[in-house]
């Protein structure tokens, strides 16, 4: 018998035992095919419907702004909900895998209303390299990755870039907002971008500024289509 595998498992029990892996939702243990949140926490995350029905509140808001082809944010927002503190959770507290967890939960839902099937490419919103390297990695591209792997569409991480620092949007007003988001982003023009349906993916939508930024710059690109997705719309 060999002894050292043994003494591995017993000691992967012990740390189990000793500091259990536990759901970020409830608190609970998670079991072996749960991973971060349980099934049942999971369940309380409550679909929109957005993905059924256009036109929904996403598309109205860019209605008067500019053109989307499709857009939806999937989750009800509740403040201080469970949705709240997981996406605190993703971009706070070192959580990344999160976002995946949550991208590929809301995936499937989307797969099977087709609202982005004839997306070619999705695209994270980014983030500034001085704040990427701060935080570690980008939250919306986290979501993307989960969701890429349902929908299978890749993911082009170069296609728009963030070319100004700016300061954080979640205590700023509307109008700040709007002003805080002007001429932060650029696209990448080149050959193989033309002609693409693109999905912008970005965490939660509030007043739509970022994302309106980011598909204005989009539009630059000859013939791009763009889509938008947020796991959840917040109201101010």
């Amino acid at each position: 018998m060999a002894v050292i595998p043994v003494i591995k498992q017993l000691a992967r029990d012990f740390a189990d035992l000793a500091f259990p892996n536990m759901c970020l939702g409830c608190g609970t243990p998670l079991n072996d095919s749960e991973h971060f949140v349980c099934i049942g926490c999971l369940a309380l995350l409550a679909p929109t419907g957005m993905h059924l029905t256009e036109p929904n509140e996403v598309t109205d808001l860019f209605m008067n702004k500019t053109i989307i082809e499709h857009g939806c944010s999937y989750f009800k927002y509740i403040k201080n909900g469970l949705l709240q503190r997981l996406i605190h959770d993703l971009k706070y507290r070192n959580q990344p895998d999160v976002g995946i967890l949550l991208g590929r939960t809301a995936a499937y839902g989307l797969k099977r209303s087709g609202i982005f099937n004839d997306v070619d490419c999705i695209v994270p919103v980014p983030l500034h390299p001085r704040k990427l390297k701060k935080r570690g990695y980008n939250q919306s591209e986290k979501i993307a990755v989960g969701m890429s792997q349902v929908l299978d569409i890749p993911i082009d991480t170069n296609v728009l870039i963030k070319t100004t620092y700016n300061e954080t949007q979640t205590k700023k007003h509307r109008y700040e907002r709007f002003l805080n988001s002007q001429n932060l982003f650029k696209a990448q023009i080149l050959p193989e971008h033309c002609n693409k349906h693109f999905l912008i993916v970005d965490d939660v939508l509030t007043t739509g500024s970022t994302l309106e930024s980011c598909i204005n710059e989009m539009k630059k690109i000859p013939d791009a289509k763009v889509s938008v997705f947020t796991l959840a719309r917040a109201i101010e």
